[in-house]
């Protein structure tokens, strides 16, 4: 269950997985609304990462791959994502560093883009056994052991969990008909709703 509410002017977001203690991680607020977090790779390179919350992989982007050090390479294979299928090389075991977390043995993935200012992206995923929160008053990621308590300030909203994506309900009004529709629950915002292919096409 992931809780998920608004109270002006800030913004709360719980993603309820359920480690021990609790970790928090700052993070900036792009121009783009993208969540850029500073990480460590491999123990050498600096990047600012993307969460992205409809990912469940490390990636960077290309124009930053071959100044990495202490990377190693794999021959390129076929990878789908939201924008199709594509050739993408990918490096097996690498050391990731966020604050005092550190994950080994991770598999990374050379992608073509990620969010403005930022050099790559990483999902929840790596925050298995946790009750993730966003507080975009602090800027700050939270990882609580359980669910924390929530003021009756903030509204909760039932997610769809599909293939590994979480999705809201909603519904859109055309004309004089409603369309009930699954959004995918995405950080980062560039001004736009976007609809799937198959809701558009009927």
């Amino acid at each position: 269950m992931v809780k998920f509410g608004s109270l002006l002017p800030g913004l709360l977001v719980l993603f309820s997985y359920s480690l021990v203690g609790q970790d928090t991680i700052p993070f900036r607020l792009t121009p783009h609304n993208n969540l850029a977090v500073q990480a460590v790779l491999n123990g050498t390179d600096t990047l600012d990462l993307m969460l992205h919350t409809a990912a469940n992989s490390l990636t960077v982007i290309s124009a930053v791959a071959d100044d990495l050090q202490q990377i190693t390479w794999e021959e390129e294979t076929e990878v789908n994502s939201w924008g199709g299928s594509s050739k993408a090389r990918f490096s097996k075991a690498n050391v990731l560093e966020i604050e005092n977390l550190r994950w080994d043995s991770l598999p990374l993935w050379e992608t073509a883009r990620s969010g403005p200012q930022t050099m790559g992206k990483f999902g929840l995923n790596l925050f298995s056994d946790r009750a993730v929160e966003i507080n975009f008053d602090e800027r700050l990621l939270i990882l609580h052991p359980n669910l924390p308590a929530v003021t009756e300030l903030y509204e909760k909203l039932p997610l769809v969990e599909k293939d590994g994506f979480f999705f809201l309900e909603g519904s859109s009004q055309i004309g004089e008909q409603n369309f009930p529709q699954l959004f995918l629950l995405h950080s980062g915002y560039g001004g736009t709703i976007l609809y799937d292919d198959n809701f558009v096409a009927t």
